[in-house]
């Protein structure tokens, strides 16, 4: 399973990467039964990126190295620290009034889980309809989706578009920064089309 924080029974919770990542491997040789350079090679991972790890000539794995290692091992793997929770969620209900569009894969539905557009009147909980075909204009309310080549994971945003950046529009303290599109790193999905409030979904 993976993206689910790891810890082994016998193994104290741990605050830094490092530490996590450390167990698992730890844990992933126990497991197998394999020193590093053959777990490595097992894995699917050059034995230098394990081995330098180990002796400490590299702070992190890559959480790429770090899904191959536990996928091998069939051990779970860690999640990033510090990794932010999505800011929208996909929305399973029904709206009867919108099914064609959603069925047509035109649109997609998303539950808010975030206060960074809410001077904008948008809520935790409301539901946000996003439309893939309509093409995204200044000042337009978006969906998108952050790429981290560091560790592997995809962060779902719901954010405003100013320029070539996505911007928050909050009443909330916040360190976030405005984020530079480029369609590698950050892609945006979708157009705001309608907002929910109705709390009967």
């Amino acid at each position: 399973m993976l993206n689910a924080e790891f810890f082994s029974p016998t193994t104290p919770i741990m605050d830094s990467l490092r530490d996590k990542q450390m167990s698992l491997v730890t844990e992933a040789m126990r497991a197998t039964q394999l020193k590093p350079t053959p777990l490595a090679e097992r894995a699917g991972i050059k034995a230098s990126t394990l081995t330098k790890f180990l002796h400490g000539q590299t702070e992190t794995l890559r959480q790429t190295t770090v899904n191959k290692i536990a996928n091998f091992a069939k051990l779970e793997t860690v999640k990033p620290v510090g990794a932010d929770e999505p800011e929208a969620s996909l929305y399973a209900g029904d709206l009867g009034f919108l099914r064609e569009d959603v069925e047509a894969g035109t649109q997609f539905k998303m539950r808010v889980k975030t206060r960074a557009l809410n001077l904008l009147g948008i809520e935790p909980d409301d539901i946000l309809v996003f439309d893939r075909a309509r093409r995204a204009r200044n000042g337009d309310v978006v969906c998108a989706q952050k790429f981290s080549h560091e560790y592997g994971s995809t962060e779902t945003l719901v954010r405003v578009l100013r320029g070539n950046f996505l911007v928050t529009h909050t009443t909330e303290m916040t360190d976030d920064v405005p984020l530079f599109i480029d369609d590698t790193g950050l892609k945006i999905m979708g157009t705001l089309a309608r907002q929910i409030r109705d709390r009967s979904f």
